[in-house]
């Protein structure tokens, strides 16, 4: 997987994501309906659009051994 810019594509609303800011801090998070970011376990949004440069889908769950 790749990181994908957002000035290219934003993953739907809701949906867990990694993300990298304009830091190079990356963390666990998700886009709301005003398209600002939210930290997943945190359940509120600290980042107005822009200040997130790239996400990441997350990888699958591992299967069952």
């Amino acid at each position: 997987m790749n990181w994908i810019k957002c000035s290219e594509r934003l993953p739907e609303v809701g949906k867990q994501v990694l993300v990298l800011g304009c830091v190079s801090q990356y963390f666990l998070g998700y886009r709301d309906s005003d398209d600002d970011w939210c930290l997943a376990n945190a359940g509120q949004c600290f980042f107005k659009n822009g200040v997130i440069d790239y996400w990441m889908p997350l990888p699958p769950l591992p299967e069952g051994e």
